[in-house]
């Protein structure tokens, strides 16, 4: 579970698990869920795998608790991603413009096992992501406001 008190930090899987109170009806993912609710009901799983809701859930609490916060407080609805330590070659590289919050997912997974950890900064200006995969043990992406006669 993502808190909503800043800065928020959150954690997208390929291969998640929820966990659900029936009590609070609070739904959490992966190694955050706790085994307790703060009202005292034992969490039960809820899916089995990253599909569905469950990929849903998390990819929804980035939204709506990093990337939009961060397009407001940056002003911008265009932007791009620097990355650094990607991949078994440690590569650096950016997107071009983007525009969307499918775009910035799309570039920040792979086609494989994967765990992204997303943090945006208490300012909500600062947005990053780590990613941990097979090939990499930390890749590193910061997301930053696109200004025009930025390489595409």
């Amino acid at each position: 579970m993502t808190t909503t008190t800043y800065p928020a930090k959150g954690v997208i899987t390929s291969s998640c698990t929820c966990y659900h109170c029936p009590s609070c009806e609070m739904t959490f993912t992966d190694d955050t869920y706790p085994e307790n609710c703060d009202c005292g009901t034992p969490c039960t799983p809820a899916y089995e795998s990253c599909s569905g809701e469950c990929w849903d859930f998390a990819t929804e609490d980035f939204a709506y608790n990093a990337f939009t916060p961060w397009c407001l407080a940056n002003e911008t609805d265009e932007f791009a991603i620097y990355g650094r330590r990607m991949g078994w070659t440690n590569g650096s590289g950016h997107t071009g413009r983007l525009t969307a919050f499918r775009e910035l997912l799309n570039n920040l997974t792979l086609n494989g096992d994967f765990i992204l950890r997303w943090e945006l900064s208490e300012d909500n200006k600062t947005l990053t992501v780590v990613r941990s995969s097979h090939d990499e043990m930390g890749a590193m992406f910061e997301v930053v406001p696109w200004n025009e006669g930025d390489d595409e």
